[in-house]
């Protein structure tokens, strides 16, 4: 109902939604349980200090997923869950797309790395990983906000993509906070810890 609010639908747009409609179900209430997260993902001067200079240079704030979780859990921490991410991305349940990009990208200017939750969030368009294995749809995912683990063993990250580089309105279906995307060798790192 909101992409049909945002722009005239298509049959691309029809064929979008509908490609990737299965991975987004089904569609369940989830109990998020209070948790601290890091404001943003880690920089690289961060993930220096953090890892003991286990990881240095400009770009060492992209980690393998084994790296990302071992430099969390060495601070007491893990790495979100997608229910986790999800949630702060809906800023709390608000919203169908991620912060809302897909309307209020031209109130920051075209800047997505503006827009930032009710909670502080920076950053959310990053790709970053999870704590959860990778699963191709919710069938069977737990009802809470824990990490759902087992899956592939690829692991799984959540980008949505910043705002700005939406061409084609069929490309706003990437921004739907239920969206899953491909999952590459490196990304950034956020750590949560449960409260």
């Amino acid at each position: 109902a909101e992409l049909r609010a945002l722009v005239p639908w298509t049959d691309a747009l029809e064929a979008d939604l509908q490609r990737d409609a299965p991975s987004m179900r089904p569609v369940r209430d989830v109990l998020v349980r209070p948790f601290a997260i890091t404001r943003g993902p880690l920089a690289s001067a961060q993930v220096e200090a953090l890892s003991e200079g286990r990881h240095t240079g400009r770009y060492c704030y992209f980690l393998s997923r084994a790296d990302a979780g071992e430099l969390a859990a060495a601070h007491g921490g893990r790495l979100p869950s997608e229910a986790e991410l999800e949630w702060l991305a809906r800023d709390g349940g608000c919203f169908a797309f991620a912060l809302d990009g897909a309307r209020r990208h031209q109130e920051v200017g075209g800047d997505s790395r503006l827009l930032r939750s009710r909670f502080g969030i920076d950053d959310i368009f990053e790709r970053q990983w999870m704590e959860d294995g990778f699963h191709p749809t919710y069938e069977g995912a737990p009802s809470t906000s824990e990490p759902w683990l087992g899956g592939e063993g690829r692991g799984h990250v959540r980008s949505w993509g910043p705002p700005e580089m939406i061409e084609e309105p069929e490309q706003l279906v990437s921004l739907l906070a239920a969206a899953r995307g491909w999952t590459p060798q490196k990304a950034g790192v956020r750590v949560v810890w449960p409260l």
